[in-house]
């Protein structure tokens, strides 16, 4: 069978783009799979982006104030077809829609 000729075609996204997902990640309220969802990127591609700005290789953006996370709450358990209320209420604050 002849291999394909079409190359993998990998997305960049640039360093602003990157700085600001990573912050919304900072909420104690919003969890890092909710955002990763939102912004249509693999869970696994946040948590690398979280640890390169821990490590200062994604300068903070300066129009913002950097805020450091806080120790998450256990939070109640839900089913794998469910968004915590308080996730829905902040995304979509995000997105500039009132609820």
């Amino acid at each position: 069978m002849a291999k394909s000729n079409l190359a993998k075609k990998t997305r960049q996204y640039s360093l602003d783009f990157k700085r600001k997902t990573v912050e919304m990640t900072f909420n104690p309220e919003v969890l890092i799979k909710d955002v990763a969802e939102r912004m249509d990127i693999h869970p696994f591609m946040l948590s690398r982006w979280r640890k390169e700005y821990r490590e200062g290789l994604l300068k903070p953006s300066r129009r913002r104030k950097t805020v450091v996370p806080k120790p998450r709450k256990p939070k109640p358990e839900l089913k794998d077809t469910e968004v915590a209320p308080e996730t829905v209420r902040i995304l979509a604050k995000m997105n500039g829609h009132s609820g």
